[in-house]
């Protein structure tokens, strides 16, 4: 089985102005059925996933300047909580990401997400990831996402409860790779909603700003906004 360690935090983010992740909905659902029929639960989220493009650009031309002369070159979304990305987006050529609708095509037609039961290293229960859908926001400007991630515990005689649900930390953030260094800058860069600051909260690390949820806060059924926490 697959394993998926989500106790390490994203790579160490640049914050970038106008990124932002906006609560929109979700639930959780108990009952739900593991691979070997033990009882768990599952938490479904929409979120808007708000991007200021001009700003995009100019960052990435300051920290990567050469990332846009190669079809090498690459981005990858990091969206920890939401889904499980597994592949690497090729920009194609030079400046393919012209329009901030360049970006939204990639996210809305990707296929290369893990949908199967994976064993979450440390923890004693699998995770199952649902392969996400985008769709625009009415006035096309922005992307919603509508994730879906269940859980059920390794031992088969033993019901996963809401209240089990671990800090969970909600990623948003763009992963670029200049995979060409003869220039000698090359590198990566991931840029996110939050800075790189870090607090503990329970017992984790996760990065100031940065949404998270825990079953401590859940209750079957409809999640408020009130139950989606900021860390700080």
């Amino acid at each position: 089985m697959l394993q998926i360690n989500e106790k390490t935090m994203s790579r160490e983010p640049v914050k970038l102005e106008g990124m932002k992740l906006e609560f929109e909905s979700g639930n959780v659902e108990t009952g739900i059925r593991g691979p070997d029929n033990q009882s768990g639960v599952r938490y479904n989220l929409k979120f808007k996933l708000i991007l200021n493009f001009d700003s995009f650009i100019k960052t990435v031309q300051e920290k990567l300047p050469y990332f846009f002369n190669d079809y090498l070159n690459n981005v990858r979304p990091e969206l920890g909580g939401f889904a499980y990305y597994v592949s690497n987006f090729p920009i194609g050529h030079a400046n393919y990401l012209k329009e901030k609708k360049d970006l939204h095509d990639f996210l809305i037609r990707s296929s290369s997400w893990i949908t199967d039961w994976a064993e979450s290293v440390g923890t004693g229960y699998l995770i199952k990831y649902e392969k996400p859908s985008f769709s625009l926001s009415p006035d096309d400007n922005e992307l919603y996402i509508n994730a879906s991630k269940s859980f059920v515990f390794s031992d088969t005689n033993k019901t996963f409860e809401v209240k089990d649900i671990p800090l969970t930390r909600l990623d948003w953030a763009l992963y670029l790779r200049d995979e060409i260094e003869d220039d000698g800058i090359g590198g990566e860069l991931n840029l996110a909603y939050y800075p790189n600051e870090t607090v503990d909260i329970d017992g984790s690390r996760l990065y100031r700003g940065q949404l998270y949820l825990s079953g401590k806060h859940l209750t079957p059924g409809v999640i408020s906004p009130e139950q989606i926490k900021v860390a700080k």
